[in-house]
C-alpha cells in the first residue's frame, strides 16, 4: 500500500512540474464506492495515463467462513516503471506458497489477484478512503513529509 501511495505522489510531483499540460488534464481523481459485499477504489490522473483500481469482494466459502477476493490493477505511463512494478509483484507472489496471490503483467499494466481470510469491508473502505486522502495531500503538499503521513 505504501508503494502505491509513493508512486501516486511521485507522479503528482512530476505532473505538477509539467507546464504544457492543463491542471484539469492532470488532476487526481480518486473515488471509493461500497456495495453490500464489496468496496472499490479507483484513482486516475494525467487523463488516465496513470490508473489504479482495486476491488475487494467478500464471499462465503464452502467451509462456511467468509473470505475476500482482491483484484487490483495499476497502469503507469512509463514502461520501465511498469516492468519494475511487475517484477516486484511477481517477487511478492513467490512468498505466497499456497498460490493465493497471482500476478499478470501486460503492457504498462500490472494486475494482481489475491485471496485473503480478512473479510472486513469496513476496514478496507477506511483504508481506501485513507489512500485517497494521502494521494490528495501528496498533490497539494509534495513529497517532503511523505513518511510522516502514515
Amino acid at each position: 500500500m505504501k508503494k502505491f501511495i509513493l508512486a501516486s505522489a511521485i507522479l503528482l510531483a512530476l505532473v505538477g512540474c509539467e507546464s504544457s499540460t492543463s491542471s484539469s488534464d492532470t488532476a487526481l481523481k480518486c473515488n471509493v464506492t461500497r456495495s453490500a459485499n464489496s468496496v472499490k477504489i479507483v484513482e486516475s490522473m494525467m487523463d488516465g495515463a496513470y490508473y489504479y483500481e482495486s476491488t475487494v469482494t467478500v464471499k462465503l466459502g464452502n467451509d462456511g467462513y467468509y473470505y475476500s477476493e482482491i483484484v487490483s490493477k495499476e497502469t503507469v505511463p512509463d514502461a520501465g516503471a511498469a516492468a519494475e512494478n511487475c517484477a516486484e509483484e511477481r517477487e511478492e507472489a513467490t512468498h505466497w506458497l499456497d498460490g493465493s496471490y497471482q500476478v499478470q503483467c501486460y503492457g504498462n499494466t500490472v494486475e494482481t489477484h489475491e485471496v485473503s481470510s480478512d473479510a472486513d469491508l469496513d476496514k478496507r473502505e477506511e483504508e481506501f478512503n485513507y489512500l485517497c486522502k494521502i494521494s490528495e495531500r501528496a498533490g497539494e503538499e509534495g513529497l517532503e513529509d511523505y513518511e510522516d503521513w502514515d
